[in-house]
């Protein structure tokens, strides 16, 4: 169990973590402090690194039982960035790998927030082609965060294949939720060894906590003028 004194991050993450948690129906400090964290990678993307060169896309699971309140941090996400406009680079579902790339080169920084994740791997693990698709795309994508991602040649109308285009330092983030027990049930040998898991960063939120104050609320400027910071600064590039 994470104690909870390793989710108290000065700045951002705790601005966001206490406004979703002042608003949702069962506050619950790990969902609050997966969804802000998820949120501050995805604004990071492009932007930051370490001296390394590391960049901070993050694959970060949230697991919590049915009633816990998995969806509020999402919606604050979304909410959030509806505001500050950027809404455009969200998505909550992974149609195909072809979809995600091409997602990336119109938004070279995406985020996605996935329910029942646990999919995915329950896929992977029969060999389904889609899934097989997206797991490798999510795979590569997160080893490319600091090169160039060279896209697929498209085949165009006379059967000639397009050159390709190059998407420079994608950044992906992913903020995945499921229930515990569905997650773990489909978790085998070699979905646990494929490389996807070991990307992944999860987080347990524990049982549904005591029914808290829901209402609606303005965001903090705080957090809306980190974000607008950070879109100024991606716009003088």
């Amino acid at each position: 169990v994470i104690p909870e004194s390793y989710f108290q991050v000065p700045g951002f993450v705790s601005e966001l973590m206490n406004f979703t948690l002042r608003t949702a129906y069962y506050p619950n400090k790990a969902l609050a402090f997966a969804g802000a964290m998820a949120m501050l990678a995805h604004l990071t993307g492009r932007r930051y690194k370490d001296q390394r060169g590391g960049r901070f896309n993050l694959y970060l699971l949230a697991l919590a039982k049915s009633g816990t309140g998995k969806e509020h941090p999402r919606s604050v996400n979304i909410d959030l960035a509806t505001v500050t406009g950027i809404v455009g680079e969200f998505g909550d579902t992974f149609a195909s790998g072809e979809g995600l790339e091409d997602s990336l080169l119109i938004s070279p920084a995406m985020i996605y927030q996935v329910d029942e994740v646990d999919y995915l791997f329950n896929t992977v693990k029969v060999k389904d082609s889609r899934a097989e698709q997206i797991n490798s795309m999510l795979l590569k994508l997160y080893s490319e965060s600091k090169t160039t991602h060279i896209m697929r040649k498209k085949a165009l109308q006379r059967g000639q294949p397009s050159p390709g285009s190059v998407i420079v330092q994608p950044h992906l983030t992913v903020f995945g939720t499921a229930t515990p027990k569905f997650f773990y049930q489909s978790l085998t040998e070699r979905t646990m060894e494929n490389g996807l898991l070991a990307r992944c960063i999860i987080l347990e939120a524990g049982e549904r906590g005591e029914a808290g104050d829901p209402h609606e609320e303005d965001f903090p400027e705080p957090i809306l003028e980190t974000i607008k910071s950070m879109i100024r600064m991606a716009r003088s590039k």
